[in-house]
């Protein structure tokens, strides 16, 4: 499932302070999402509103979550690509502060709001500065380095272990950090990638993969938090929390590194396999879990590099917008949705065999397409010879 082989666009290096810069910038906007977008805040939430009205906040996340990802794409400019990034991490740094006052039901439906459309606003303009950044060269292992050091600090007993209020802090100082990133950030003009990768089918095909991923994720994470035994061994000791962190930063940068090989179907369907069978061992025996833990966390941190690296590759603000509020936003709020009747430790056998046959047939469309592009390409350079 190789993309075809167009030569880059650009072949320079960054300096290592830009580098530095570009690798903060996403792991300060993944820690910000995976430490409160999507869980601290949450959790904080469930302690202010009654259970009733629950989804309405959940609601209100979700719709600024693709509100952001939509309006960024429109809204962006090249020339302003750092300064719109900036003021995503702004908003994010002040909507945690906002959450640290303990706001009233009524208030707190806005805060929500604010905390996913900053958040999608952070990582559509973020996507979109990567390249004209890192350019081509080596632009999968900083993106896979970035997001394995955000797994890992956030899989850090210190955090991990932490009371809401304090990762919530630590989410501002992260998105406070990547506010600073923002400064060395380049969003320079960039021609959008004429791979056929981003053409409608192909691109179509790689949403499907990755609304089944997050959807499968969202489920398993879920059915983990709500079961006190597996949530225990997940991360109960300071040496699990340490294998888990080992695990997402080595399955993260090996991911980039294959991506940079031009492989990043390789990689989805390897993340895609990796999470099923991790739902398979799952159902199984709780004696199982750890086995199905380590394929779980080597699946989520492959596909989240594959998902920052491909919109980042592209360059295409549509297509960026896309994969991030329907494949990201919508996926997780419709899992969240389906999670309520799945049997405690164990996802039905239906559920994870047609998310095989989905996310496979997404992938294998995505496939067909770019053979059939290549094809065309070599005939079109058939006729110019011949004339």
């Amino acid at each position: 499932m190789n993309s075809t082989q167009a030569p880059f666009l650009h072949q320079e290096k960054s300096s290592f302070s830009v580098i530095f810069a570009g690798v903060a910038a996403i792991t300060a906007a993944y820690v910000y999402f995976l430490l409160y977008a999507g869980f601290a805040f949450v959790d904080l939430a469930r302690s202010l509103v009654a259970p009733e009205h629950m989804q309405r906040v959940l609601a209100a996340l979700g719709t600024g979550g693709v509100a952001g990802s939509v309006m960024a794409a429109h809204f962006f400019l090249p020339q302003r690509g750092r300064w719109y990034l900036m003021g995503g991490f702004a908003g994010g740094f002040v909507a945690a502060l906002l959450t640290l006052l303990k706001p009233s039901e009524g208030f707190l439906i806005p805060v929500a709001l604010l905390v996913g459309f900053s958040a999608a606003w952070t990582a559509v303009n973020l996507s979109l500065c990567l390249r004209p950044t890192l350019h081509f060269h080596r632009l999968g292992m900083w993106c896979g380095l970035g997001t394995g050091l955000a797994y890992a600090l956030c899989n850090q007993p210190f955090i991990f272990e932490a009371s809401v209020d304090t990762k919530i802090v630590t989410a501002a100082i992260a998105a406070g950090v990547g506010a600073l990133a923002s400064f060395k950030m380049r969003g320079a003009p960039n021609r959008p990638s004429s791979l056929p990768d981003y053409e409608f089918r192909a691109a179509t095909g790689w949403v499907i993969a990755f609304f089944v991923l997050v959807f499968m994720d969202t489920l398993v994470f879920y059915i983990i938090q709500n079961s006190l035994a597996l949530k225990q061994l997940s991360w109960d000791t300071p040496l699990v929390l340490q294998g888990n962190a080992f695990v997402h930063l080595c399955a993260a940068f090996l991911a980039g590194l294959v991506v940079d090989q031009r492989w990043p179907g390789i990689a989805t369907v390897t993340a895609l396999l990796l999470l099923l069978a991790s739902c398979v061992v799952l159902g199984l025996r709780i004696d199982n879990f750890p086995k199905a833990r380590m394929l779980y966390i080597a699946a989520v941190s492959i596909y989240s590099t594959v998902l920052i690296y491909l919109p980042a590759r592209g360059g295409r603000p549509r297509f960026t917008a896309v994969i991030f509020a329907l494949s990201g936003w919508m996926a997780s709020g419709l899992a969240l949705s389906a999670a309520v009747g799945v049997e405690a430790r164990r996802i039905p056998a239906s559920v994870i065999v047609c998310a095989l046959v989905v996310g496979l047939s997404g992938l294998f469309a995505r496939y067909l397409w770019i053979k059939r592009a290549q094809e065309m390409e070599s005939e079109r350079l058939v006729l110019r010879k011949s004339d």
